[in-house]
């Protein structure tokens, strides 16, 4: 796990978390490369694109996987084609996912996976909830409650 927040990186560990990355601006992928013996990580899930999308690819393991489900960021980084055909890389899209998918996730939370809830805001207080998630501060999902 990666994050530019400490909390977030030890809620994470809690969490079950076997590594954590604190994001201080600089280059990470040695220290991904580093905790993995050199090999570099199978598959990253990333939904902030922007500058992170180079560090990514340099992180990932040969045969990799990066699962790109976003881009708060910026949807046009810069990139490592080299990188990318030199070890196998797979760059895969990834937005909803098909209705079977969508009962399997659903029956999970019927089974009783609990999601992280960072706060529950009132459709009225919209704002709100919209400025605590720019903050970057919270850790998991913000509802908005629809009544």
């Amino acid at each position: 796990v990666t994050s530019r927040h400490q909390q977030k990186l030890d809620s994470a560990l809690e969490l079950g978390a076997s590594d954590c990355v604190l994001d201080e601006g600089e280059d990470w992928s040695r220290t991904i490369r580093s905790l993995t013996d050199k090999e570099g990580v199978h598959v990253c899930i990333d939904s902030v694109g922007g500058q992170l999308h180079h560090p990514i690819i340099k992180s990932l393991a040969r045969g990799g996987t990066l699962v790109t489900c976003g881009c708060t960021a910026g949807g046009n980084p810069t990139t490592d084609l080299t990188r990318i055909f030199w070890n196998q890389l797979s760059i895969m899209g990834s937005t909803m996912g098909t209705m079977d998918e969508f009962a399997a996730v659903t029956q999970l939370l019927r089974d009783g996976m609990k999601p992280v809830i960072d706060s529950v805001y009132e459709a009225a207080d919209a704002p709100q909830a919209i400025a605590r998630l720019e903050s970057s501060e919270q850790f998991g999902k913000i509802v908005l409650r629809w009544n």
